[in-house]
């Protein structure tokens, strides 16, 4: 089986980006070929990765800003190497422009669109779009019944669960040492993290007032983990207010290492389809608190607690944590695995879905 993979979404620390790379791993492990389009960008060491795992990695521009010249170098590309399966990424029915691309070869493989979002900044062009959309694909997967609900419209879809490979999320002492060191923390000082994009959905500003009400309390650090189109909002907003407690980087490539050395994580989102981040820190054993716009299904293990857009409720959760305190990383990844979270079990069930549809 032959399998180009398209995000379009930009390729970096996000969700959509990680479920690419995951069951591109997967997928190629199993002895399956793997292509990948990516949207204009993607970062230097995923793309390294990628052609180390011997995956071909094709940049057509923007799609955004030149669909035509996307259009016709999708179909060379599709022409030229034959694919089996053609296994596109989206949150809206703009995935039209792949379902156009796409449609003159339906005769010899079968597209699979792949719901990930719950929302779109594009409802005009959505609702445009969408009766194309829903007629010229042959696969519908969601990563979540939510989204699979807002892209397809009461069409049947299966949900495929982000998986994660829990042998890379497991508790790290040195690991935890180090991170610690780095940020020059006491031993007594309590570590709070949030990793994701520096957009409106993940809500930074939340954080911040969180922050400020820890402002008098020199036992509790925040450190933020993103890049994106906020950063220089939230960055400047950190010096406006005195946040004396809160520091702000860049994306780090060890995700592993920085949930080990965290005594809570946070996702304060708006609106979240799944949130895989959510389901790597459980793996680690690390206490965390999501908003309730998270869907139920990453409710998995006891170190998730689910809380209202409050900054009571958070402080308070904030509050009760302890330095160290964290369940044990063997518990909650038996538990990840029980729940079919894990990456290889979900690979193996997708190929053979695209297998299945091959032979109809």
């Amino acid at each position: 089986m032959k399998i180009l993979i398209i995000n379009t979404n930009r390729f970096d620390r996000n969700g959509m980006s990680t479920f690419v790379m995951n069951y591109a791993k997967a997928f190629v492990k199993f002895g399956t070929s793997v292509d990948v389009l990516v949207n204009g960008f993607i970062e230097q060491d995923f793309n390294d990765l990628l052609v180390e795992l011997g995956i071909n990695v094709y940049n057509f521009g923007n799609r955004n800003r030149q669909p035509l010249k996307y259009v016709r170098k999708l179909r060379e590309l599709i022409r030229k190497e034959e694919y089996d399966i053609v296994y596109v990424q989206g949150n809206s029915a703009t995935l039209a422009i792949e379902a156009f691309a796409v449609n003159p070869f339906r005769n010899q493989l079968k597209v699979a669109m792949h719901a990930h979002g719950v929302t779109t900044s594009h409802p005009f062009i959505n609702s445009l779009l969408k009766q194309y959309f829903l007629n010229h694909f042959d696969i519908a997967l969601a990563a979540s019944q939510a989204a699979g609900e807002f892209l397809f419209d009461g069409r049947s879809f299966d949900v495929v669960k982000n998986g994660i490979n829990v042998d890379e999320f497991g508790y790290s002492n040195i690991n935890r040492e180090n991170v610690r060191n780095a940020l020059k923390l006491a031993p007594n000082q309590k570590l709070i993290v949030q990793l994701g994009a520096l957009t409106p959905q993940k809500n930074y500003p939340f954080t911040l007032d969180i922050a400020e009400s820890f402002l008098n309390d020199n036992s509790t650090y925040f450190a933020l983990f993103g890049d994106g189109p906020e950063y220089n909002q939230i960055s400047q907003e950190i010096a406006n207010r005195q946040l004396t407690n809160i520091g702000l980087f860049k994306p780090i490539k060890d995700v592993s290492a920085v949930l080990s050395a965290a005594d809570g994580v946070i996702f304060p989102s708006r609106f979240e389809p799944f949130g895989l981040v959510a389901l790597e820190a459980q793996s680690v054993g690390t206490m965390l608190a999501v908003s309730n716009v998270f869907v139920r299904e990453l409710d998995i293990t006891p170190a998730i607690s689910y809380l209202d857009l409050n900054v009571q409720a958070w402080h308070e959760w904030i509050d009760d944590l302890s330095v160290g305190n964290r369940y044990d990383s063997a518990l909650t990844q038996k538990l990840i695995v029980e729940a079919q979270f894990d990456m290889d079990t979900n690979a193996t069930k997708l190929l053979h879905v695209f297998e299945s549809y091959l032979l109809k």
